[in-house]
């Protein structure tokens, strides 16, 4: 078949051509984003009450019904329920097995237990999470227009209609509401003299700007309702509207307008911005929607009828665009690194251009499979291309050198290429698929993380199996017709002559080397787990640094923003700094959150780092903290970790997470614990005494349903203002709402001066703000704060003092990113003993033994030696990237080994002994060797560098890749002919006994037993 290939090469050239162009096409079609398009199996439910209730309320009306609904589904893994005094939150987490039909079943059971709710709900909400629910753009408009209520408008009736209407997008959001204008009717103090006079007021107030429909015109055949409203030209003719008593409102209430803005403020280096945030569909491509959305924007705004300026504080597509370039640039690098490396071993253009022609072809084919599957362009599948392209030369490279040898040995042109290819052509078949055979776990991970490398384990698949097939055919023709024969050299090769008297004294001794590497390894193993840092998952970012701070609770709304400037205004004169964004709100004004964009790299003239320090420096100065959070962007979880405190009830939970929180505080280390049930409220009790509402004559309901009036007013009155509708809502004086004093002398009488410290007492108790249960359980988690340069010894420490911890009434447990980091490694620990496994099934098809297949399994380990030395000598952190990077390494590292062994194992009838056999099969495989490792690991050279923001993704597999694939050419080049040489060399005088009996191969004749 390969002579008939040789001599009919087009339909091979036409398939590659063919190849290519559908590649080109699908690589310009596939959509560009920041993460993969997928769905989690996670569900969430949202159920908002219109009118406040208590928690038990709550709990017992809603989240107890929604609970109920999923939890005992066998394919349910954790119900998380959240609980507030106004809405119930459900988080469905889903086992791995859990099919399509199981999702949708989950969602159904939310559904129709939200539906069968008895209460009346504001908002109700299903879902299931998915990425392309995730923000892709955020825009910040400021202006400088002494008129914003014009600029407001044109931005709500015309740019924000316009971005709607562009391809891709999918909704968009703005804080222009914050400024829509709604009516407030403070009554008087003076109109609330009993609880009759004031519902009379409320009530006449009501009447006044009510909206009936008095009832229906019949003519010409259609009917036509009637009904009335009250047309008001503006709030001075609001004020002096009069009520059917004859009264003006202005008499009973004081008016005034209100806005959301008055209560809640955002700001960008001081001055007030308005934000617009962008949602694509899940198959845009997030690169083409910002072009859309930049392009349509930048029209607008020159055609502006206001002046209005924007930035984009996040820009997903700016994030992706630089992976991008950045894989462009590896791959560019990590090719020339690979021409260099072909052109020293080999000193031929052609063969660096045959090999050269893999490259892109087999990124076409992936590009394809990519197109096949639906994938997208994103942060994923870019490392999957990035890693691919230093993998998949490596099967041509195995061709091409050993039908360059056989040309050397002066076989004819046609004879050195069919010969050539099929004598490696199966231990090339066997690397191909014990590589693709490690990626399957790496796949079946759970979570999100799971989600995201299936896509990775494909589009690396697919290289590799483009790779194989370009091997078998593309470089056999192109090698036929362009590769001329090396020219005859009778230089001596010091190198090679270096490595035989190394070789030679490593198989002297043996057990020395093999103990010497052993120590090694145990050496290395210790050094990674004690010395080097660890994470999860790495903060992805764009570069700004996102800062949160709690100050004192009783800080009033004016002090706590004064705060916010004050520390922004300082924080934009520090070199390196282009913009502050900073925003709170009056309901919780002990909280305040800043974002920091740098300067862009090329205008920098010092390190990010060196920014930090002057902006923390800024933040000591200016607020006084009691909780402070520093990360890069807003998805780094640096510097903190979760412990979760659960109990069966209420009491027990917030009596032991108190005391465990103050336990957490004194760790060394520990710059704060944020504890939710200790944030928790007071709370006013009106507890009335039959005795003395029977004596004056009035019941409960009524005396509640007053104070609930005074607390909340009344809301969703409609007004037609200029023509407009708003809308107002009546609110009791200020004094009432704001002092207990107050509310405790509110008058029920005014006959008999009855107030409600007349039928009451008054008591102040502690609140619950919410509740939490995870699977029917109450829980708390606590937030540990510490400095990142103590993060090994705090977790050590917390962790320990959680395993300690022992309690009759909760249980402590670790949980947030450091318990999924756990769990992760645990997993792909899991996932490295199913890829040994797999390999090692692949590897006894390949040899039809077990002895051999054993030893190169027992290779493996030594490779982590690699892994260790590169960690410790870059300092980078070891996450769970690194982790996958291992688990290639099982596929990646076994290649060169198989090579050898059937090299070796050819060379056994050539030679007298075994090793000599040895000697001679590994001379042989130097050089392909040493050739596949350089040029792998010079194509991920780029990758290892990083210094884009996306590279804190890609660097600690390349790490892990590059070194372990280093160490284990030193590996496969020396140990794996001592243990060779042990295990099958010792079987090789024992011939007539198979060591693995009926098992073991039939000897060759270089094997047997002297007679």
């Amino acid at each position: 078949m390969m002579t008939k290939m040789l001599k009919r090469p087009a339909i091979v050239l036409l398939l590659s051509v063919m190849t290519a162009a559908f590649g080109a096409i699908a690589m310009l079609t596939l959509p560009i984003k920041l993460q993969p398009s997928v769905s989690a199996p996670y569900i969430t439910a949202m159920a908002v009450v219109d009118k406040e209730l208590s928690l038990d309320e709550m709990e017992k009306q809603i989240a107890l019904p929604l609970e109920t609904a999923v939890v005992h589904n066998a394919f349910v893994k954790d119900v998380n329920v959240t609980t507030t005094t106004s809405t119930v939150m459900v988080d469905v987490v889903l086992k791995d097995s859990a099919t399509e039909e199981d999702i949708a079943q989950a969602k159904d059971d939310l559904t129709q237990a939200m539906n069968s709710l008895n209460v009346e709900l504001d908002v109700s909400d299903v879902r299931q999470y998915s990425t392309a629910d995730q923000m892709v753009m955020m825009i910040a408009v400021t202006s400088d227009a002494p008129d914003q209520e014009k600029v407001r408008s044109e931005l709500r009736d015309i740019v924000v209609p316009e971005l709607r209407k562009l391809p891709g997008v999918s909704k968009v959001e703005h804080s222009l509401n914050w400024y829509d204008v709604s009516y407030v009717f403070e009554l008087k103090p003076e109109k609330m003299s009993s609880l009759q006079q004031t519902a009379r007021v409320v009530d006449e107030i009501r009447g006044a700007f009510s909206q009936p429909l008095l009832g229906n015109l019949e003519y010409d055949g259609g009917q036509y309702r009637v009904r009335s409203e009250a047309l008001i030209g503006g709030q001075a003719e609001l004020a002096s509207y009069r009520l059917s008593s004859g009264s003006m409102l202005a008499d009973l209430a004081d008016v005034r307008e209100d806005r959301p803005a008055d209560h809640n403020y955002a700001m960008r280096n001081g001055q007030p911005y308005y934000e617009i945030s962008i949602f694509a569909t899940e198959d845009a491509s997030e690169v083409k929607v910002s072009e859309r959305v930049r392009a349509k924007l930048a029209a607008l705004n020159d055609g502006a009828a206001t002046s209005w300026s924007y930035v984009f504080p996040w820009d997903a597509s700016a994030f992706i665009g630089s992976a991008v370039k950045e894989l462009a640039l590896n791959i560019a690098i990590g090719a020339l690194v690979a021409a260099a490396v072909l052109y020293a071993v080999f000193r031929s253009i052609r063969i660096m251009m045959v090999i050269g022609f893999s490259i892109p072809l087999c990124m076409f084919a992936t590009f394809i499979g990519m197109s096949a599957f639906g994938y997208s362009i994103n942060i994923i599948t870019l490392m999957g291309i990035g890693l691919g392209t230093g993998m998949v030369v490596d099967a041509c490279i195995v061709v091409i050198e050993n039908i360059f040898r056989k040309m050397g040995e002066g076989l004819p042109r046609q004879e050195a290429v069919v010969q050539g290819t099929k004598e490696v052509i199966a231990p090339v078949i066997s690397s191909i698929v014990t590589t693709i055979c490690v990626f399957v776990p790496i796949g079946m991970l759970d979570g999100m993380i799971g989600e995201f490398m299936k896509q990775l384990a494909l589009t690396i698949t697919v290289s590799l199996l483009a790779s194989l097939v370009v091997a078998a055919t593309l470089i056999p023709i192109l090698t036929s017709r362009w590769v001329q024969p090396p020219k005859e050299s009778n230089k001596r090769n010091r190198v090679l002559e270096g490595y035989e008297r190394m070789l030679r004294f490593g198989l002297r001794f043996r057990w020395g080397t093999l103990l010497t590497f052993v120590a090694v390894l145990a050496v290395s193993l210790y050094a990674l787990i004690a010395f080097v840092p660890k994470n999860y998952i790495p903060n992805v970012s764009d570069r700004s640094l996102y800062i949160e701070y709690e100050v004192d609770r009783n800080i009033d709304y004016a002090t706590a923003r004064g705060l916010a400037e004050t520390a922004a205004a300082r924080i934009a004169d520090v070199d390196g700094v282009m913009d502050v964004f900073y925003w709170g709100n009056d309901r919780e004004t002990h909280r305040g959150t800043l974002i920091i964009l740098y300067d862009p790299r090329d205008t920098m003239t010092r390190s990010d780092e060196a920014v930090n320090e002057d902006i923390e420096a800024v933040i000591e100065r200016t607020i006084p903290y009691t909780l402070l959070s520093i990360g890069q962007g807003q998805g780094d979880m640096s510097g903190r970790m979760e412990v979760s405190v659960t109990a069966a009830s209420m009491k027990s939970l917030s009596e032991e997470a108190d005391a465990i929180a103050e336990s957490l505080r004194l760790l060394p280390g520990v710059t704060g614990v944020q504890a939710p049930l200790s944030d928790e409220g007071k709370e006013w009790v009106i507890r009335f005494s039959p005795d003395r509402l029977e004596y004056h004559n009035i019941t409960r309901g009524e005396v509640e349903q007053y104070i609930s009036l005074v607390l909340n007013g009344v809301d969703d009155i409609e007004l037609t203002m200029d023509g407009d509708t708003a809308t107002a809502r009546v609110e009791f004086p200020t004094v009432y709402r704001q002092t207990s004093d107050a509310l405790y002398k509110l008058p029920l009488r005014s006959d008999s001066s009855l107030t409600v410290e007349d039928v009451a007492d008054l008591a102040l108790v502690d609140a619950e703000s919410s509740r939490v249960r995870k699977d029917g359980i109450y829980e708390s988690t606590l937030t540990v704060y510490y400095d990142e340069a103590d993060k090994a010894s705090v977790v050590e420490r917390v962790t320990a003092f959680v395993s300690e911890y022992r309690s009759a009434e909760a249980q402590v447990a670790i949980a947030g990113t450091q318990q999924e980091q756990n769990e992760a490694f645990s997993k792909l620990l899991v996932a490295v003993g199913v890829a040994f496994s797999a390999v090692f099934l692949v590897l006894v098809m390949q040899f039809n033994r077990l002895r051999q297949p054993l030893l190169i399994m027992l290779s493996l380990p030594f490779a982590m030696i690699g892994v260790a030395l590169g960690f410790l000598l870059s300092g980078r952190v070891f996450d769970i990237m690194a982790m996958i990077g291992i688990v290639m390494l099982v596929g990646i590292v076994v290649n060169n080994a198989i090579v050898l062994i059937d090299f070796i194992n050819k060379s056994r009838d050539a030679h007298p002994d075994i090793e000599s056999a040895v000697i001679a099969g590994c001379k042989l495989r130097m050089k392909p060797i040493l050739t596949t490792t350089l040029t792998t690991a010079g194509g991920l050279v780029p990758m290892f560098i990083g210094g884009t923001e996306t590279s804190d993704f890609q660097t600690p597999i390349a790490t892990a890749v590059i070194f372990g694939l280093l160490f284990s050419m030193f590996v496969s080049l020396y140990l794996v002919p001592v243990l060779y040489l042990m295990i099958d060399g010792r079987a090789a005088g024992k011939a007539r006994k198979p060591l693995f009996g009926w098992f073991g191969r039939k000897p060759a004749a270089s094997e047997a037993a002297p007679s």
